[in-house]
């Protein structure tokens, strides 16, 4: 998942709901703050 890096609101929702971050990487859109989640299959 990425967002914005210049959007405090969005990366501090990702990070609260468990997102693991990676790093800030250039796009053509712009810098983006780039996010991992672990998927676990419900039981």
């Amino acid at each position: 998942m990425v967002c914005a890096a210049g959007n405090a609101a969005s990366a501090k929702t990702i990070e609260r709901c468990g997102g693991a971050f990676e790093g800030i990487q250039e796009a053509e859109s712009g810098r983006l703050r780039r996010y991992w989640f672990d998927l676990v299959e419900p039981r």
